[in-house]
């Protein structure tokens, strides 16, 4: 667990494997579990309002909740995600949670931006977290963040073919300068819009248009893309 909150080095925390059983699927959870009081420490020693501080911790309740939704049984596998909570690098502040992708040695914070599923994406709440957020990082943790980045599917343009102009999601996108970088993004679009892996694509509902569009562009043989972007804070 971190003491300053400003480590950001890449992390390996493997999939256990499926023979340990409910051993293996909360593994991780007991870990960080045995943690929560350290991690609360570090956040009152930092002037993290309460609020803020449960916030955040919540989220690895929404990962619990998510991983049976995915998989049909208890368990977590977000290990590395929820491990920049518990170092103290990563924030859930109003609608977007944020944490420390890099920092400089003069104190100047690369932030990476997340979206968590917690409702509409509305652009007031997107307004309010993407002001306040370096104004935390600046009075918290004593960082200068003048950059975001962002790494979604919800970043692919080809998005804008199937939604309306007025969609939560294009104005989302549209608040970043995409970067040249792509990959696939098939198993990620599914997995975040319905919440499985691999599924057939005639049996996946079809009740919204972000719904019809993803299962439509698949079916036409066609590709949904990881896109980033970045945004001055």
């Amino acid at each position: 667990m971190a003491d300053r909150g400003v480590r950001t080095e890449e992390l390996a925390w493997p999939v256990l494997p499926a023979t340990l059983g409910p051993t293996g699927r909360y593994f991780y959870l007991l870990v960080f579990a045995s943690c929560v009081a350290q991690l609360r420490g570090l956040h009152r020693r930092q002037g993290i309002p309460e609020d803020i501080s449960a916030a955040t911790l919540s989220d690895v309740g929404q990962k619990l909740a998510l991983h049976r939704r995915m998989h049909g049984t208890g368990g977590l596998d977000w290990q590395e995600w929820v491990c920049f909570i518990f170092r103290g690098e990563a924030f859930t502040l109003g609608r977007l949670q944020f944490n420390l992708s890099a920092v400089g040695s003069t104190g100047e914070a690369l932030l990476g931006v997340h979206v968590p599923e917690t409702g509409r994406l509305a652009p007031e709440a997107c307004d309010e977290s993407l002001e306040y957020a370096p104004q935390f990082f600046s009075r918290h943790l004593g960082l200068r963040c003048e950059v975001a980045t962002c790494r979604s599917w919800l970043m692919d343009e080809q998005l804008a073919e199937y939604l309306p102009p007025s969609s939560n999601i294009l104005r989302f996108q549209r608040r970043f300068t995409l970067l040249p970088e792509r990959s696939c993004g098939d198993a990620a679009i599914l997995e975040g819009v319905f919440r499985r892996h691999a599924p057939r694509l005639d049996r996946l509902p079809r009740r919204t248009t972000l719904e019809r569009a993803v299962v439509d562009h698949l079916v036409a043989g066609r590709h949904w893309e990881l896109r980033a972007g970045w945004l001055a804070m």
